[in-house]
């Protein structure tokens, strides 16, 4: 086990936190590491731009370890390599639509995860998802966006998940 101690005054009392643990089998767990869960919100969208999705970490099997989730965006506590997925329940859709994963609102698309589909059936609903990898600094924010091109609107009917967690 390895634990730490805020620093303090001579004589002080120390209170440890197990930070890390290795057991017996070699298996590495570390209760303190970032990561969450969240579930989508159903929410009607009736425009052409990039929408945040709307997310709720209320769910019974939604998490967020360290309480770096917060109003739709994930904000990173420390530097380095994390990795996000997302998938969205869409309906309604009549032309193509993208799911984007943003690293500090960008809306430059050509540096964001994203995937396209292009709906060619009379399916009334669509599933999309998207996960990668981004390197990220301290402090800097992600989020789910959606756009829906030549669509005058659509609903997210909630039935989707956005998580994320420190590789390292």
């Amino acid at each position: 086990a390895f634990q730490v101690a805020p620093s303090g005054s001579a004589d002080a009392a120390i209170s440890w936190t197990t930070a890390m643990t290795i057991d017996n089998a070699g298996i590495v767990t570390k209760p303190y590491q970032p990561s969450f869960k969240v579930h989508q919100n159903a929410q009607s969208i009736s425009s052409n731009s990039a929408h945040t999705m709307s997310f709720s970490d209320t769910e019974t099997y939604a998490f967020d370890n360290g309480n770096n989730f917060s109003s739709n965006i994930f904000t990173a506590p420390v530097a380095g390599k994390y990795f996000f997925a997302a998938s969205l329940r869409i309906d309604g859709l009549n032309d193509y639509f993208r799911i984007i994963i943003t690293q500090n609102n960008r809306s430059d698309y050509s540096t964001d995860i994203h995937a396209i589909y292009n709906p060619n059936s009379s399916v009334n609903f669509h599933t999309l998802a998207v996960s990668g990898i981004l390197n990220l600094a301290a402090n800097d924010t992600v989020r789910v966006k959606v756009n829906g091109v030549n669509d005058s609107s659509w609903i997210s009917q909630g039935e989707g998940t956005f998580s994320g967690y420190l590789l390292g």
